[in-house]
């Protein structure tokens, strides 16, 4: 599994290498992070929707489900 922190800060391009490169080296999983709270509801779908796409690239989505889970605390 591949983690990154704030993924939604980062530059697409940024992602789109970190992402590649992990699934390169082996990772069967990613997962994608906005640990500050920084991202909207259409943001998350909008990279969501780029991170499928950076999977797809890679030809590495065999045991995808195509689904995601996203997780939001209110405190």
């Amino acid at each position: 599994m591949y983690v990154t922190e704030d993924t939604c800060r980062a530059m697409p391009e940024t992602v789109e290498k970190m992402y590649t490169t992990a699934i390169e080296c082996g990772a069967s999983r990613v997962c994608v992070c906005d640990t500050v709270g920084h991202i909207t509801p259409r943001g998350v779908r909008n990279l969501v929707r780029f991170v499928k796409g950076v999977v797809a690239k890679t030809g590495r989505t065999s045991r995808s489900t195509g689904t995601a889970t996203t997780t939001a605390g209110w405190g």
